[in-house]
This record gives C-alpha cells, structure tokens and sequence, in this order.
C-alpha cells in the first residue's frame, strides 16, 4: 500500500475513501485488469490479417508480459495462483476473465477453422482448456507448479 500511494502521491485515507478496503481496491484493480485483457485480445485478433495471426499475436503479447525483465506476469494468472484458492470473490472474478477470454479466442477460431488444419485447432483447445485447470482444481496445479520449478536444474 506504502508503493502505491507513493506513486499515485495520495496518502492513505484518499484510497480508502475511495474503495473502502484493500480487499475492495484488489478486487477493482483485478477488474480493471481483466477489462484491460479482454479489450487488448479483442483490438489484436480483430486488426489482424487473419485469425489465425490475430490468435498468434495475442498469445504472444500475453506470453511477453512475462519477460524476464519485468517478471510481472499476468495479474489473473497470478490472482488465481496467490488468492483465488481461498477467495471466492477472487475465485469469481478470475474465472469471470479467462471465461471472457476463452470466448474471445473460441470466436476467433470459428473464423480460422477453414484456415487451420485440425491438428491446430486441437493444439490451440487444448491450451485453452488449460486456462480453466488452474480454476477447477487450483491447489493440485499449484503443488504441480512447486514441483516442475524443484526439478529444473
């Protein structure tokens, strides 16, 4: 909290009177960010020259927010790993982001199904699904998660 009202220069109370609680301002930050998602998702398959390069590039700028410079992540993810176990609010509006963007990309494949092969379809549905596991069964992905990063060298 002492970070950000040190960078918007507002103390406290102003932020409090504002959302009420810090509960609140995560939930409206997590809100803002999935608005945010869904609006960059949609701008980039929909200014593409194609679906198919629409869906490509919009992985790829997800998948780039994650550098290793930044180290930033996406919020969702991070909300679903960090809070949403043990948040139903959270938990609610996570699922209620990668719901919207499954939608998104869903839409953008019925539109390339005639220029995709079907392995492709398979390949990008399947990655999609994978969106949603963190949701079903949050902690057995997390203890996946804690595993894989033991194992590497």
């Amino acid at each position: 909290m002492d970070m950000l009202t040190e960078r918007l220069g507002v103390e406290k109370p102003s932020i409090y009177a504002s959302f009420g609680s810090k509960h609140k301002l995560y939930l409206s930050a997590l809100g803002h960010y999935r608005e945010w998602l869904i609006g960059s998702v949609r701008h980039i398959v929909s200014a593409a020259p194609s679906a198919r390069a629409g869906v490509d590039q919009a992985v790829r700028m997800m998948m780039l927010r994650r550098s290793a410079k930044s180290r930033k992540g996406c919020f969702a993810s991070n909300a679903t790993l960090e809070v949403a176990d043990h948040d139903p609010l959270v938990r609610q509006e996570v699922r209620k982001t990668f719901a919207e963007l499954v939608e998104v990309f869903s839409h953008a494949l019925k539109l390339a199904q005639s220029a995709v092969t079907f392995g492709q379809i398979v390949l990008l549905k399947s990655w999609l699904n994978s969106w949603s596991m963190p949701l079903a069964e949050p902690e057995s992905w997390k203890r996946q998660k804690r595993q894989t990063r033991r194992q590497k060298p």
